[in-house]
């Protein structure tokens, strides 16, 4: 199947029928069929066509001899295998991050002390609430700045809001409450005065998390790391129809999409609990901590040329102990040498259950593909993930836990 670059519709539903409409320079589909893999939560993976489907929560398939509907809830993910590079016609003011898992490229066109309008690739005006955003980034300072920006967001408060201004062309951060958001700027109280800012002088607002916010069932990953998470509504040949952030629904078009993530209510990620015991030793006596949705390097995690978003990034030897809270039908993970350190690197992975091991990788080099773990947990208490140095010390052995997760 062809795609070729061109102007696609993007399609926002707004409130009681009200219908926007923008362009996008994000590609046009063909008339053919889109090949896409879907991964279910136990790791097994169907390949097919993509199936349009008219049920909210359902992702449809043809395979080579039957129709698959599948629950969104039963998926980890579903690759688009015919993505393509879009290339951008434009450059965004802000980068709004929600609470919903949203990434959304936007200028602001106004807003208030409860909500900002935004113009976004996929409609001419979209409102958004103030209490379903987690971040806005000027995207004037990323460059200098975004790095700051991302250690900000990372350790939001639960009681503050924080912006980042600038003075004297040096960042400055401000714990206080966000009174309201314009175009240009807005307002902020700290320690009970009100300071105004502006886009020139502002690398970014960070806004206090929300007690028990749950990211989306469905993350659309499109361009340059961009996301759209929502509820899906219904599928077509061409578009995704998404219930998203402040309940606007969305209708994105197929060819945007490189993936779409799924939250299941079945799985719990490893990196989301907090482990009863970490230990790491390596040859040389180098501090290697164990990063939670990172590589060890502290990159994103990546195998073979594939990114995940969750996981655990070890560096051998390693070993991780979870108490289990609950009773778990099972655990699944992909394991490899991370790509920052291919073809180096020479591991073993074990998995242990109450002490007694229920899997052995054997060794895996950085020229090995990556491979799929599926163990059972019927009565296991506690488990532990290990990671052990084969041959050649610990050199290069950088080594993931893609998508680790327990399976209720």
């Amino acid at each position: 199947m062809t795609r070729s670059v061109g102007i696609i519709a993007a399609t926002l539903l707004i409130g009681a029928g009200q219908t926007l409409l923008a362009g996008a320079d994000f590609g046009e589909l063909s008339r053919g069929a889109v090949p896409v893999e879907a991964t279910r939560i136990d790791g097994s993976v169907i390949t097919g066509e993509w199936l349009p489907v008219d049920e909210p929560g359902k992702i449809g398939l043809r395979t080579k001899d039957r129709r698959e509907i599948l629950s969104a809830d039963d998926l980890i993910s579903l690759r688009f295998i015919d993505a393509f590079a879009p290339t951008r016609s434009q450059e965004w003011a802000v980068t709004v991050w929600c609470n919903n898992g949203s990434i959304i490229p936007a200028d602001i066109v106004d807003g208030d002390e409860t909500a900002v309008r935004l113009k976004t690739p996929f409609a001419e005006r979209v409102t958004v609430a103030l209490k379903d955003i987690a971040a806005i980034q000027w995207n004037r300072h990323q460059a200098r700045f975004g790095k700051l920006m991302q250690e900000h967001l990372a350790a939001r408060s639960e009681s503050k809001d924080t912006l980042i201004a600038l003075r004297d062309d040096k960042p400055r951060s401000l714990e206080g409450a966000i009174e309201a958001i314009s175009g240009d700027g807005g307002s902020f109280n700290f320690r009970n005065r009100v300071l105004r800012f502006t886009s020139r002088n502002t690398v970014g607002l960070v806004l206090a998390a929300v007690a028990g916010a749950k990211p989306a069932p469905a993350v659309c990953v499109i361009d340059d790391g961009y996301r759209i998470a929502g509820h899906i509504l219904r599928t077509s040949s061409d578009t995704i129809s998404i219930r998203g952030v402040s309940d606007a629904t969305i209708s994105l078009s197929v060819p945007t999409i490189h993936e779409i993530r799924f939250n299941s209510t079945r799985v719990v990620y490893l990196s989301d609990l907090q482990p009863s015991d970490q230990q790491q030793r390596s040859a040389f006596d180098i501090r290697w901590p164990v990063r939670f949705d990172r590589a060890v390097s502290n990159r994103p995690l990546a195998l073979n040329g594939r990114s995940y978003a969750k996981g655990l990034g070890v560096h051998a030897h390693s070993e991780i102990t979870y108490q289990l809270d609950q009773a778990y039908r099972s655990f699944a993970a992909t394991v490899g040498i991370d790509d920052f350190t291919r073809p180096a690197g020479h591991v073993i992975f074990q998995v242990f259950g109450d002490d007694r091991e229920l899997f052995n990788s054997g060794a895996i080099t950085g020229r090995d593909d990556p491979r799929d773990v599926l163990v059972d947990l019927a009565g296991v208490r506690v488990i532990q993930l290990v990671v052990q140095q084969a041959e050649q010390l610990d050199i290069g052995d950088h080594a993931d836990w893609a998508n680790a997760r327990l399976i209720k």
